[in-house]
């Protein structure tokens, strides 16, 4: 593995439609899931204070953090 890689992130869409990206993060030696979700149009102002995609940790299919 590349030193210098931290993650990977894939493509996916929702059920619903939503585009957002999986993945996982190395951090201190653990990898951790994660689920990058567009911030909505109108959330983003001009000055970028807020960021166009937010991270989460991922959650299994009965909501369990994992």
């Amino acid at each position: 593995m590349n030193e210098n890689k931290v993650g990977s992130l894939w493509e996916r869409t929702s059920a619903n439609g939503v585009p957002y990206m999986s993945g996982e993060l190395l951090i201190n030696g653990k990898t951790v899931k994660i689920v990058a979700f567009r911030n909505k149009q109108e959330w983003i102002d001009e000055n970028n204070k807020r960021p166009q995609w937010e991270i989460r940790k991922s959650k299994d299919k009965q909501g369990l953090i994992i």
